[in-house]
């Protein structure tokens, strides 16, 4: 904090008795109007944050009130800084309170979010001012919308408050504008009591959650924080041209020559600014659930597997040239050729763009584009769509939002200078490396641009910051180092990772007194001042070295990560180990490892040659074993440090709420929906659902395997990962949520080279760099469907021993919590299937190698159950997660092939029916999956023939099972609604 002096001390304690007497003398009269006005300001941030305001209509029922109070100086239940509930003292630590009131006149919605709102929070940092946001500001015409942004009661409330300095640049830093000024330091020389007016919803909170609330001015730690406003001129010109706390998107006319690139490269450049505004970004913006709704409709990619392309055609002001729909084609076509998958989203302001690509591009390019559905876009090359939505400026925000935070989604990004392309930068920092700027003449051609997109591709790191997941490159990389004369940031040349710029796993789940020290790929870090301990508790034990580390499931406190030795450690003292074989515990640290993924079990006891020649037999290549390193694939366990003189004295944390899985998958665990619902899954939560974990927030840490010197094998395991991350990603939301701010990935590459940014030089030489997450569960192997069975059915021996007898309510228990995480709560999803007509879906050609029509079964029971049922042939592969899942959760019954593809029977509802046909060999059936099915209690399944399916018997027995099955949803109906069994 910075401190005070002795004279500025002096006239904040003189004014704070001053406020004090105030509101004693009002006492009771004073104590009514501050509570009225509070408590009219949280009714509307309440408001705000539920309701989605659609476009053109406002709070009407607000409308025309008006409140005037007093000094607001008693204590009340305040919301804590950053939205968190139920501390008070929210201004302890602070000097003052930044009111951030004004925006940039002519600004549209990417430059008044994105570049006026986090220059103004970046001063409020720079000066240790709590910032508070609420925009009264009808002055800016692109954006204000007074139906909307004025609707509500007008607020007056007394405060102490004072100015802002203003600077005078001198030499280069000398500013091209008429005064020539910039914000200087907050005057606490000058203070006075003054009246201040709220008006209406204001613009930041029709958009965002707040950043701090309303009743901070109604906590008795406040009563003595003066407040401060950027005046109109210090918001515009002085800030955004002079000042060198501004975050700009290019070069602009009237910036002092000290703050221009000049010989520096235009990319550097940016990157400075956008480095700082991510920053702000990922700390205060949240937009509100409706909003947050529109951009997953608007891009529903997961896992970030598309190119944002942001195609601005009519107006560009300040310096900046127009360019035709040409110039973005070959980047857009670079992408193409780079990926064999993965949409673009197309943000565009005008009208024709979309068809132009559809009807005269490439079938390639054309196929691929997705764009926000119903935006309005410009018929005019010259006029921008807010011009043209000139009664409805709250829908050109809203879509305009959308845009940004769709984009930001994307691993690739091609765009001109401009306030949203920025903001989708300040959004997802890692794409300042992977973006084309098409208005740089030092940018990076489209081949250049291809060059860049197969690189990562060929990493496989691309997971989208917005959608949850995290990567530990493309971080464009910054050296920052603080001056303390200024307390301004320099940049250096010498490289090390920047910060990851979204709100992920556990953002702000703290109180201020415990404030965010750093972040680990970007997540929340906080600063532990004393050695690590941890502890474990271990479940599954049956006291058999050989194999117990099948069985074994542990949940540890504090597991950590060494930054330095790239591996899991957990610390203990010596006698937590045990060394004693007589004594069994479950409490207590031991050497013998788990198994740490569900996938694959006869891998978990084979060695690495052994592996290999299983794998080589799969793909057909002749068998390479000699000089590999053995290694057991499926053991793990992190070291055990005991040692206490090598423990470091100190040590970051992730936040409290936060739990770490580490997984390994083999390599062909997701080549089909079966492996990665029952094998992955459906383990991950076992493990995290008997230790309680399983409404925390996750965090899946992929582990990296042992090199092996085999470039064959590592060729099989990238071509099998390359096919199938469309896949994975597809499923993913059904484990992380929809809601991307709950999980994410911590999935570093190769050596485990993890991004820490911000973090305070606070890890002394010579000690081991930890982080540790408060909570790890590792042991997930006997969780899958199979349990130690190799196989799912394919071979006899998979029948000899069942695994999920007596877990048809825990298979229901993590169907409703996989659905609940795509939004489909229980209530919704766990009635009867609707009737008349009850709805049959035939899974026609779900998978490659046992896809089937079914066209004879389809006309059958049309013709056998008539108006009774509705039978619609579906694809499942070719649909979208939620479409697919929600289909399914409708149906009365599926018909299907066994296999993966039929996974999505899964969430039919209870009292359905599911009819299964099956292949034979000459090992007889193969029931795949059958213990599953035939362990989920609420779904009846039913076992058919493959081979004479369409003999007319085979067509008889089918029709006369549904129809009999619909007789018994029949008569649950009657029983649900009253009536008498038959």
């Amino acid at each position: 904090m910075r401190l005070l002096s002795p004279v500025m001390r002096a006239y904040v304690i003189l004014w704070s008795c001053v406020a004090i007497a105030i509101g004693t003398i009002g006492n009771g009269i004073a104590l009514v109007r501050k509570t009225d006005a509070v408590e009219a300001m949280l009714a509307l941030q309440e408001a705000t944050s539920r309701v989605p305001i659609e476009p053109g209509v406002g709070f009407s029922g607000f409308a025309g009130a008006s409140s005037t109070v007093g000094a607001l100086s008693s204590p009340s239940s305040p919301e804590q800084h950053h939205s968190n509930r139920g501390t008070q003292n929210i201004c302890d630590g602070y000097d003052g309170i930044m009111w951030v009131s004004r925006v940039i006149r002519k600004a549209g919605a990417g430059t008044l979010f994105f570049q006026s709102i986090v220059d103004s929070l970046v001063y409020a940092e720079k000066y240790n001012l709590l910032p508070w946001v609420w925009i009264n500001d009808d002055e800016n015409k692109p954006c204000y919308d007074n139906r909307v942004h004025g609707a509500g009661p007008n607020i007056t409330f007394s405060h102490l408050t004072g100015e802002i300095e203003e600077l005078v640049g001198e030499g280069k830093m000398a500013c091209k504008t008429k005064h020539g000024t910039r914000p200087g330091p907050p005057d606490y020389m000058h203070l006075e009591i003054a009246d201040h007016t709220v008006i209406g919803n204001g613009m930041w909170q029709s958009y965002f959650q707040p950043v701090s609330s309303v009743q901070l001015f109604a906590d008795p730690s406040c009563a003595s924080k003066p407040v401060f406003e950027l005046s109109r001129s210090q918001v515009m010109p002085d800030m955004h041209r002079c000042s060198e706390l501004a975050v700009r998107g290019w070069a602009f006319k009237g910036i002092p020559d000290a703050l221009l690139p000049n010989d520096m490269p235009m990319s550097d450049w940016l990157w400075d600014h956008r480095r700082r505004a991510s920053s702000i970004v990922r700390k205060y913006f949240s937009p509100l659930p409706w909003l947050h709704e529109k951009i997953e409709f608007s891009n529903p990619v997961v896992g970030g597997n598309c190119l944002a392309a942001h195609i601005r055609l009519t107006d560009k002001a300040s310096g900046r040239d127009k360019k035709g729909l040409e110039a973005y084609r070959p980047y857009i076509e670079a992408y193409v050729s780079a990926t064999e998958k993965g949409a673009i989203y197309i943000a565009t302001d005008d009208g024709t763009v979309l068809d132009t690509i559809r009807d005269t591009w490439s079938r390639d390019v054309g196929s691929r584009i997705i764009a926000q559905d119903g935006a309005f876009r410009s018929t005019d090359d010259n006029v921008p769509t807010f011009k043209l939505l000139a009664e409805d400026k709250h829908r050109s925000n809203s879509e305009a939002l959308v845009e940004i935070y769709s984009m930001s989604k994307c691993n690739y990004f091609v765009h001109g200078y401009s306030g949203m392309a920025e903001a989708v930068h300040y959004l997802n920092s890692r794409l300042h490396q992977r973006s084309a700027n098409i208005d740089d003449p030092d940018g990076v051609s489209p081949k250049q641009f291809e060059d860049i997109i197969r690189a990562f591709e060929k990493m496989n790191v691309g997971t989208s910051i917005y959608s949850g997941n995290v990567d530990v490159t493309g971080m464009p990389e910054t050296e920052t180092k603080s001056d303390d004369t200024d307390n301004t940031t320099n940049v250096e040349s010498r490289p090390i990772s920047g910060s990851s710029p979204s709100k992920l796993v556990g953002a702000s789940p703290n109180a201020p007194s415990v404030p965010v020290d750093g972040h680990l790929n970007g997540l929340d870090l906080f600063h532990i001042d004393k050695p690590p301990v941890s502890h474990v508790h271990c479940v599954g034990e049956n006291f058999d070295d050989k194999n117990s580390y099948v069985y074994r499931s542990c949940e540890y406190q504090n597991l950590c990560l060494d930054l330095d030795q790239k591996q899991l450690v957990v610390y203990t003292v010596p006698q937590a180990v045990l060394a004693d074989e007589q004594v069994k515990s479950s409490t207590q640290l031991s050497k013998k490892a788990t198994v740490l993924a569900g996938s694959q079990p006869k891998t978990w006891f084979k060695t690495y040659d052994e592996h290999l020649t299983y794998n080589h037999k799969k793909t057909g290549k002749r068998d390479k074993t000699k000089n590999l390193r053995r290694a057991y694939v499926g053991r793990y366990g992190p070291k055990i440090q005991t040692d206490v003189k090598s423990r470091p004295s100190s040590y970051y944390q992730l936040a409290q709420n936060v739990t770490l899985l580490p997984y390994y998958s083999h390599p062909t665990a997701y080549r089909n929906p079966g492996h990665i619902l029952w094998d992955e899954f459906l383990s991950w939560w076992q493990l995290l659902d008997i230790f309680g974990r399983a409404d925390d927030e996750l965090l899946l840490m992929k582990m990296i395997r042992p090199t092996v010197n085999d470039t064959e094998f590592e060729a099989f395991e990238e071509e099998v990962h390359s096919k199938d991350d469309d896949l994975t990603s597809k499923f993913l939301p059904l484990f992380l949520g929809t809601d991307k701010a709950k999980s994410s990935f911590l999935d570093p590459v190769e050596g485990y080279n993890f991004d820490i940014s911000d973090v305070q030089p606070r890890w002394k030489d010579g000690e081991a760099r930890v982080v540790c997450a408060p909570h790890g569960v590792i042991g997930s192997g006997y969780f899958a469907d199979h349990g130690d069975k190799n196989w799912h059915g394919q071979v006899k021996g998979d029948y000899q021993k069942p695994h999920n007898i007596g877990r048809g309510a825990s298979f229901r228990r993590f169907r409703s919590w996989m659905l609940s995480n795509i939004g489909l709560p229980p209530e919704e999803t766990d009635k009867l299937p609707a009737r008349d007509p009850y709805l049959i879906l035939v899974s026609v050609n779900s998978s490659e190698r046992r896809g089937v029509d079914f066209s004879a079964q389809m006309q059958a029971l049309k013709k056998s159950l008539g108006s009774r049922a509705n039978v619609q042939a579906v694809n499942f592969p070719s649909m979208g997660l939620s479409e697919q899942i929600t289909l399914a959760t409708k149906a009365a019954a599926i018909i299907s092939v066994t296999g993966g593809g039929t996974s999505t029977a899964y969430f039919l509802p209870p009292g359905a029916s599911l009819y299964l046909f099956y292949n034979g060999g000459k090992d007889g059936p193969k029931y795949l999956d059958w213990d599953v099915w035939n362990n989920i209690g609420d779904i009846r399944v039913h076992w058919l023939g493959r081979k004479d399916r369409d003999e007319s018997s085979s067509l008889k027995t089918l029709t006369n099972l549904v129809s009999s099955e619909l007789d018994h949803l029949d008569l649950q109906h009657q029983e649900m609604e009253g009536g008498q069994g038959q």
